[in-house]
């Protein structure tokens, strides 16, 4: 409920959930977070983050070096307004990517999976981390960030639930 206008508030896309929003009790995720049926693994070959000055962005492609298929932990809830939906976990970007972006996604290595799926809320947060820069490509690009300055990017993203 809205606390100034007492109506219901309309969900509005998250397109992240925080690492430090998963079990707090006031977080928007947590109900999702300590369910591991609600967690799900985000596949991707690359995500894309702005880098330069306000309208001439570009983008920055990001990709795991040793890994043709990543998978980003995430989150899943279902919603009346688009149906499922998920989001992907964040942390804080490593020193070597911070001025690319302050945040990256929280990148599973392939032995994690099952884990991250299954696991009690206290052992899948282990897995909420930074993944280590020297494990990971960075393409800079001269491609437009957004026609219409817009958000980001992601390549091959859907969840596997």
């Amino acid at each position: 409920m809205n606390k100034r206008t007492g109506a219901p508030n309309k969900p509005s896309p998250v397109n992240n959930a925080r690492d430090d929003k998963l079990m707090s009790p006031f977080g928007m995720w947590r109900e999702w977070f300590m369910a591991p049926a609600q967690r799900c693994l985000i596949p991707f070959t690359a995500f894309a983050e702005a880098e330069g000055a306000a309208g001439a962005m570009t983008k920055t492609w990001i990709r795991v070096a040793d890994q043709s298929l990543a998978a980003w932990a995430g989150l899943w809830r279902p919603t009346d307004e688009w149906g499922d939906c998920y989001t992907g976990v964040m942390v804080d970007a490593t020193a070597e990517l911070f001025n690319i972006h302050d945040r990256m996604p929280v990148i599973l290595r392939p032995d994690e999976h099952d884990a991250w799926l299954h696991a009690p809320a206290e052992e899948a947060m282990t897995l909420v981390r930074q993944y280590p820069a020297a494990l990971l490509d960075v393409e800079r690009t001269d491609e437009p960030w957004s026609a219409r300055g817009g958000g980001g990017a992601a390549q091959a993203a859907l969840p596997l639930l």
